[in-house]
């Protein structure tokens, strides 16, 4: 009988992941007190930067097919609204990965309250169905 690893399926994920154009970094090296630091501690799972540049990137791209598509429409109305924000440059614009680096921790915090709501009905301390 072959004994499957937690290393086995990790190195697997990762060339897999490799292998679609993902970066893939050791743990040691974005490690706490590493020259490449990535994150707060071996706790995090998710590099907060990584992603937000990952959404700006996924905006830009979403963007310019919009803004394909409205050359062939009458109106090109996301085009006149950046022109409103000043092309992101003005004060009436804020960018949207300043607002989505906040969604994650909105979720979790939803999720804890969630989960003590559960708990707390379980035990019969909430009564939910009142």
């Amino acid at each position: 009988m072959t004994t499957l690893t937690e290393t086995d399926v990790e190195s697997a994920a990762l060339a897999w992941l490799a292998g679609a154009d993902w970066q893939v970094a050791r743990g040691s090296d974005i490690a706490p007190g590493s020259s490449g630091v990535e994150r707060d501690d071996y706790v995090q799972v998710v590099l907060k930067h990584r992603l937000g540049n990952v959404l700006a990137d996924l905006n830009r791209v979403r963007f310019n097919v919009i803004h394909e598509l409205e050359q062939r429409l009458p109106a090109a109305i996301y085009k006149y609204e950046w022109q409103l924000a000043e092309e992101g440059k003005g004060k009436t614009y804020r960018a949207v990965t300043n607002i989505e680096r906040w969604i994650p921790a909105l979720f979790g915090v939803m999720h804890v309250v969630l989960g003590i709501v559960i708990i707390l009905s379980v035990c019969g301390v909430v009564d939910l169905l009142k």
